[in-house]
């Protein structure tokens, strides 16, 4: 199954738009836009809340809304020219957002920022030449502005551009987590497309 990475996070690594982009400025010729054709409605894991994710679209199948563990958190999308510009926490007790950075068309950074609009945690995104995610770095922000490394994502490619291993350093911080490392490897691939293919990054 060939892997298209969808950035949603948390890990997430989502794709879509809302109808109301459509009335914004259009990308020019050549710039991508945050719809795609498989449309992943409901993702089903053994033992956990259902459905685990539920994605709602609109009529020209951009993501309007997503949920996580059966609405443990709900996220509305927001976008710029057809790209995702912020994910808004909609619960009751959490109004977490996430703020998306892009250069040359791709996303460079991810912020995540709390109700009082203090940015609390960043995700950075890596590429090689040929414009594929081969780095994720997650950096925790400290009250007094400083900041605290948490996690490391590597990511490696066969030379037909199918992701080859996943190497995920959980970086240590004393009385939160501990050190380790864990690294999938990828193979046995067939000529289709993973529609749910953030769950890499977003782990179950």
């Amino acid at each position: 199954m060939k892997y298209t990475l969808l950035l949603l996070i948390s890990g997430f690594i989502l794709t879509s738009c809302k109808k109301e982009a459509t009335q914004q400025p259009l990308p020019l010729p050549g710039e991508p836009i945050d719809i795609h054709t498989i449309l992943l409605k409901d993702m089903i894991v053994k033992n956990l809340p259902s459905p685990y994710y539920h994605f709602e679209y609109d009529d020209s199948a951009f993501i309007t809304s997503a949920t996580w563990q059966s609405g443990f958190n709900v996220y509305n999308l927001s976008y710029t020219k057809g790209r995702i510009s912020q994910m808004q926490n909609n619960t009751a007790v959490n109004k977490d957002r996430l703020v998306y950075v892009y250069e040359n068309g791709l996303v460079t950074q991810i912020n995540f920022i709390n109700e009082a609009g203090i940015t609390f945690k960043k995700s950075t995104f890596t590429y090689n030449a040929f414009k594929k995610l081969i780095k994720i770095d997650w950096t925790m922000f400290n009250t007094d502005g400083s900041t605290v490394p948490e996690r490391s994502m590597q990511l490696d490619y066969y030379a037909d551009g199918n992701l080859a291993t996943l190497s995920d350093h959980m970086i240590e911080i004393p009385g939160m987590q501990p050190n380790a490392v864990y690294t999938d490897t990828y193979e046995n691939y067939d000529n289709k497309v993973n529609a749910g293919a953030f769950a890499l990054i977003h782990k179950i």
